[in-house]
């Protein structure tokens, strides 16, 4: 049976840097990360937020 992607479990580099295979995703799920990189209130866990 011929593969399809037969490259795709191969490893590849980029820069200097290689990876063991060329499967990438993306991040999943809401975060509350600001443009200048600061976490937002909604990203920290309710038990440590102050409830006072």
């Amino acid at each position: 049976m011929e593969r399809k992607f037969p490259n795709l479990t191969k490893p590849i580099t980029i820069g200097r840097t290689t990876f063991r295979n060329r499967m990438f995703s993306a991040p999943m799920g809401g975060t509350d990360i600001a443009n200048d990189g600061c976490i937002g209130p909604k990203y920290i866990p309710q038990g440590a937020q102050d409830n006072s």
